[in-house]
């Protein structure tokens, strides 16, 4: 999804069978070479992830939490 100038990256998964073989990586660059000229990317990233992204390049921009408001 494209907002304004920023790429959103959003549900990108390696089932966990699939995981710590490179995939998630490779995911990820082909996608940023696909959009990297359509302006920067945003995500919002597990631990895990995260950890995959800073070694793209990738920085944190801010910590995420999620809110529920309960029934």
């Amino acid at each position: 999804m494209i907002v304004d100038d920023r790429v959103i990256y959003d549900r990108i998964l390696v089932e966990p069978e699939h995981q710590r073989r490179g995939l998630g990586g490779r995911i990820m660059r082909a996608l940023e070479a696909a959009t990297g000229s359509l302006g920067k990317g945003a995500l919002v990233a597990t631990a895990d992830g995260q950890a995959l992204y800073h070694t793209l390049g990738w920085r944190t921009q801010s910590p995420y939490t999620t809110a529920i408001i309960p029934g």
